[in-house]
Formats: C-alpha cells, structure tokens, sequence
C-alpha cells in the first residue's frame, strides 16, 4: 500500500488493518523490497490508530530484511513531516521501519518524522533502521517479542563530501535522532547489541540523543557507535546523549571479552564523536565467569 506525494493529509484509522499475507514467490529469505505500507514524497503527512501486520512465517533473519512493515522514503523526494500515532507494527519477517532516502542518488532525506503511542511486536529483523534522516523522534512506544531494535546502518559511504549541501544533509547522514520513553521486553537476539552503529566511513551522525528508556530483563543493554572512522570527512559526529536509561539484563559487552581482554570492548561503546553526555543510567554488567573472560566491566 502507496501513500505517494500527499500534502496536508490525516489519515483516522480507527483500528484498521494493513495486512500482508504473503511475499512475492510465496517464499521467504528473497530480501526484495516488499513493505506493507511505503510512504514517499509526503509533506505533513499524520496517520492514527492503524495496524500493520505482515506474514510472519519466516520470523528471523536478515535474508529477509526487506520483509518491511513499513518504508518511510527510498524516493528522490522525501518525506516532511510524518506522525505515526498508535500505529502498531506486527509479524514482520524484516525491518518493522525503514527510514531511508533514495541512496542510489543520496538524494531525498526524509525530515521531521515522528513514530509515538505505538507497539512494534514479532519482528524478524530489526525493529528500525535509519540509513538517513533529518529528524527522526521514536518515543513512548512499547517494543516486545523482536530480534534486535536500532541500526544505524548504511552499507555504502559518503566518502568526503557526498552526504551535505551547504552544510546539510541530503542523503544519508543521520542526523536529529531521538529515541526517547519507549519499553523493551521480551528480546531474542543472540548478541548484546541494543542500539548499534556499522556506518561506512564518513557518514556524519549528529545529536543523536537516547534517553528514559527502560529495558527488562530479557533486553540486552549493548550500545556500539563506531563514529566517522575517519578524520578527513565532510563532517565528523557530534552530539550524543545518553541518559536516563534503566537496563534489568546482566548485560556482557557485544565483543563477548572484557575491556581488558582482546578483541576489547565495553558495554557502551563510542568512537569519534565530540560533545558526548553519558549519564545517570542503570545498567546491570555481566562479570563474567570464573574461568571464562572473568571481571568482564
């Protein structure tokens, strides 16, 4: 289902239902681009109490990332202004939601979308995934029974100055990114990551900002932020918060070592960013074992 070049438009649910049943081939593990809804080239765009249900037959890998629930850009043209309101997302072989421009042109940064008041359940892949944004708010939302949340993922790099115009971003940089109050539960992934950066070089990330969110014990606590990887790029990362996060999981770092024992890596894990906060969290670390990488934090 295509909401396509829309201007000013609300969009009342009231409870009803986007629902997939099948993939193309009726097979799964094709990775072809098949969201449920796909937003592209909207402005002021707000869509209420709406559920998006996918197959589910296939729950659990990325050979199936493109299984989205929904695509939010992916159009030389991006989207302005969203809000998603108690918009569940449900069953999703893939990604729960893309946001994404047109990255073979980096070109058609989606701005100000704003995803809030909703569940996100039995996700296969990753819960959301950010290739480009220029505001981007993931808040009061409850997130339960998924493989793994957020990855600020771009497989392809912006090299020095291909991501900004005049400053700004156009493609994919990641920038104004907040995840903010939401509830994790009932998580299956078989790594530590929470949150998780695997940006090619030069992929500018500013104000990223993660705060008062509050992970049971079922929810790894791992954040890896690789930062720019280079010191000659456009735009280095600058900007991040992390504060107020409450974690029940006995959390090991997401190397599996200790900070003392190689590969060497910590719970929080942040590299080449300026202007860093990182406060006032709970986190419960995973010491180790007597005879395997003991005193882990």
């Amino acid at each position: 289902f295509v909401i396509h070049n829309t201007d000013n438009l609300t969009i009342e649910g009231n409870g009803a239902t986007f629902r997939q049943t099948s993939y193309d081939g009726g097979t799964c593990g094709t990775d072809l681009q098949q969201p449920v809804v796909w937003l592209a080239a909207n402005n002021n765009l707000t869509i209420k109490d709406v559920n998006i249900v996918g197959p589910g037959n296939c729950v659990g890998g990325g050979s199936n990332e493109g299984d989205y629930g929904m695509l939010i850009g992916q159009d030389t043209t991006g989207n302005t202004g969203i809000t998603l309101d108690d918009v569940n997302i449900s069953n999703m072989d893939g990604d729960g939601i893309l946001d994404t421009p047109y990255i073979a042109d980096n070109l058609g940064v989606n701005s100000k979308v704003t995803y809030e008041n909703s569940t996100i359940s039995n996700v296969g892949y990753h819960v959301l995934t950010v290739e480009g944004a220029d505001g981007l708010v993931f808040a009061h939302n409850r997130v339960t029974d998924d493989a793994s949340f957020m990855n600020l993922e771009v497989d392809s790099a912006c090299g020095s100055d291909s991501c900004l115009t005049n400053g700004q971003p156009t493609g994919i940089a990641q920038w104004n990114i907040t995840v903010a109050g939401n509830s994790f539960t009932d998580n299956r992934s078989n790594n530590a990551a929470w949150i998780v950066s695997e940006d090619e070089k030069c992929i500018p990330q500013k104000n990223l900002t993660i705060w008062d969110n509050t992970l049971d014990s079922t929810v790894p606590a791992g954040i890896v932020l690789g930062g720019s990887g280079e010191a000659d790029c456009q735009a280095n990362d600058t900007g991040l918060s992390i504060v107020g996060n409450r974690a029940q999981d006995a959390t090991s770092s997401p190397c599996g070592g200790s900070i003392a024992s190689p590969p060497g890596c910590a719970i929080t894990q942040v590299e080449d960013y300026t202007d860093v906060t990182i406060e006032n969290n709970t986190i419960s670390a995973f010491d180790g074992n007597p005879n395997y990488f003991p005193d882990t934090p």
